[in-house]
């Protein structure tokens, strides 16, 4: 669910609603699309579409997901989706953002952590990196809504069933994260560190999710194949 419980701001006459802005990611790693149906969820009528497009008097406040905004300007700019089929929601997506900027524009927006993760799991598997991941995702959400986004502490309180190859791939992950970092520069690695972030959301469908954790794992090794020594110093290359 995307709107949860109104809080008072400072009088029983003065409540603001809150709406919550956050969907599980439809890429692959690459960018690709694996369906277009987050197309549809952006249309006035739709999940995420009417959240925005729906006449409201009050006042709200947004809690929003940097990685469901980044998701949505990728669209917007043009995509690919991975069977083929040509995509249909490049104008929604241009639609929905300028909506989007539209209703907040008077209105306090609140950044969630990138991917909006289950924090049980983000804890659990990397909890030295979430003031990082945090600060990366605030300054993704500021640039791409062009203003100054405030700190939340809302969390995804959800814990999901991991099964022991899904556990072994994030673990094996964070290994890797953890060693590559100390070769590379930091950010060279957030690609792969947000990613694992996204794949930790409690709402990602079995079917989808058996399908983007091969792919994360498949990332993992490029970025391992990737480093490469010059001059006694460690980069990761294009190629």
């Amino acid at each position: 669910m995307f709107l949860f419980n109104s809080v008072l701001i400072s009088s029983p006459a003065s409540a603001a609603q809150n709406v919550k802005i956050s969907e599980p990611t439809h890429r692959l790693s690459s960018g690709v699309f694996i369906d277009d149906q987050f197309a549809s969820k952006l249309l006035p009528d739709g999940e995420i579409g009417s959240l925005i497009y729906k006449p409201y008097r009050g006042v709200r406040n947004w809690f929003i997901d940097p990685a469901t905004i980044e998701e949505i300007i990728a669209m917007s700019a043009g995509y690919g989706v991975i069977n083929g089929v040509a995509p249909a929601g490049q104008e929604i997506a241009k639609n929905w953002l300028a909506q989007l900027n539209k209703v907040t524009r008077f209105e306090k927006v609140n950044v969630l952590s990138y991917g909006n993760p289950s924090d049980y799991w983000l804890k659990e598997l990397a909890p030295e990196q979430i003031e990082y991941i945090n600060l990366i995702g605030k300054a993704s959400l500021d640039l791409s809504l062009s203003r100054n986004s405030l700190n939340s502490t809302l969390v995804n309180e959800k814990r999901q069933k991991l099964s022991k190859y899904e556990l072994s791939v994030f673990r094996y992950a964070k290994r890797q994260i953890d060693l590559l970092s100390t070769l590379v520069n930091k950010k060279e690695l957030d690609p792969v560190q947000l990613r694992l972030t996204q794949l930790l959301n409690s709402d990602i469908e079995k079917s989808k999710f058996d399908v983007l954790i091969k792919d994360f794992n498949e990332l993992i090794t490029i970025y391992r194949s990737k480093i490469k020594v010059t001059d006694t110093k460690f980069t990761i290359t294009s190629q």
